[in-house]
């Protein structure tokens, strides 16, 4: 994957929330994935990464909701096995880029790569 760590494009009243956001964003990815196997011999692999990424967004959107309830917010999870695969993952938005804002984080262990894709739109 070509993303850094982190990057996104925010509004101003996004952008006050982006440095504490990154950190609880990588926190989070670490509690969730840190000893997780990708291991597409596992039958219940999709039951299981279905979990992962949905435990993930639930606890990203309770955390920002905490930090800023002026926003809704969107979070989705996107995870791969690290394999040498490519993934190409795109978003376009219509919104007011002075209030609104996206982050994006990537994390990795050894067998997974998980793209965290956050929205905050004003409210």
């Amino acid at each position: 994957l070509k993303l850094p760590k982190s990057h996104g494009e925010l509004g101003s009243e996004f952008r006050g929330d982006q440095e504490e956001a990154n950190g609880f964003v990588r926190e989070i990815c670490e509690k969730h994935l840190k000893t997780a196997t990708y291991d597409p011999a596992n039958p219940k692999l999709a039951q299981v990464t279905t979990q992962w990424a949905d435990a993930i967004n639930e606890e990203i959107v309770a955390k920002l909701s905490a930090l800023n309830g002026n926003f809704k917010y969107i979070v989705s999870t996107s995870l791969v096995q690290k394999n040498g695969a490519g993934l190409n993952i795109a978003t376009r938005c219509f919104w007011d880029d002075q209030t609104d804002g996206s982050l994006f984080f990537r994390y990795e262990n050894k067998t997974l790569t998980a793209v965290v894709s956050v929205f905050g739109v004003a409210l």
